[in-house]
């Protein structure tokens, strides 16, 4: 006898999603004051899920954005659609969230944001200096910008890869291979990319090595970009605190003499 089991899952509706779907529903009914969408994962089985099973399935709902239950006061109304028999499931392909399309303008904004600080940062230092000193200035910044680019992508690359394979490790726990092969298989994910599974691990595993991968690489992604906003946070401080405003007058400016004065007639 067949068995299903349900297992909710991550929101199906970002903020931007839910907006514009609530603006159409009112059109349609004002009295409609807020939307929820939730995946559901169904299970089919030929025999009930173990514990062991259950529990598997379970840490494999930790993506995308966490379901928030609505928080308005009135009367809920529940649907739910599914794919039609035959179609693959939605979620087969957006379980991740980890296409481009839905990420291309994080990644803009945290570049456009670094270049819009760092240009008028470094054109203002050069224009603080005096003539006979712009030369070292000039290399001072070129240097500082230099080592600073091999420092941040030494110290965010440690962290992508950190957060990786910590990820990498509790995902493979949760799907019950040993802490040593855990290890193993996260170092394995980390360092060469590559999603095959070692020999050692049990086929019905193997299966989800990809999976782990995915989801393992988007949460260091993630941390990344977090760390990034953090270093600029404290480098806007530093310039808001530390940093004298105003135009600043050089040591070795060559005085402006003020103009004479026209001879009397």
């Amino acid at each position: 006898m067949a068995h299903f089991s349900c297992f909710p899952g991550a929101s199906a509706l970002s903020d931007f999603r839910q907006t514009r779907l609530l603006e159409t529903l009112t059109r349609i009914d004002p009295a409609i004051v807020g939307v929820r969408g939730q995946y559901l994962h169904f299970v089919n089985s030929a025999d009930p899920l173990s514990d062991e099973d259950s529990n598997r399935i379970h840490a494999l709902m930790h993506y995308g954005t966490p379901f928030e239950a609505s928080a308005e006061r009135g009367a809920h109304e529940t649907f739910m659609v599914v794919p039609r028999f035959g179609t693959v499931s939605p979620w087969a392909s957006k379980a991740t969230d980890l296409s481009l399309g839905h990420q291309w303008y994080y990644i803009v904004i945290a570049g456009a944001g670094m270049g819009l600080m760092l240009g008028p940062a470094n054109t203002d230092a050069i224009n603080q200096v005096g003539r006979l000193s712009y030369g070292e200035a000039t290399g001072v910044t070129q240097t500082v910008r230099n080592f600073g680019a091999s420092f941040g992508l030494a110290a965010l690359g440690t962290l992508l890869v950190t957060i990786e394979r910590n990820h990498s490790v509790t995902r493979l726990l949760a799907l019950g291979l040993p802490s040593g092969v855990a290890h193993s298989v996260a170092a394995s994910l980390s360092s060469n990319r590559s999603s095959r599974a070692p020999a050692s691990v049990p086929a019905s595993t193997a299966a989800h090595i990809y999976r782990v991968a995915q989801l393992s690489l988007a949460d260091g992604t993630q941390a990344v970009f977090y760390g990034m906003a953090a270093i600029m946070a404290v480098a806007g401080l530093v310039a808001l605190i530390g940093l004298r405003r105003g135009i600043h007058t050089a040591s070795d400016a060559v005085p402006v003499e003020p103009a004479a004065a026209p001879p009397a007639a």
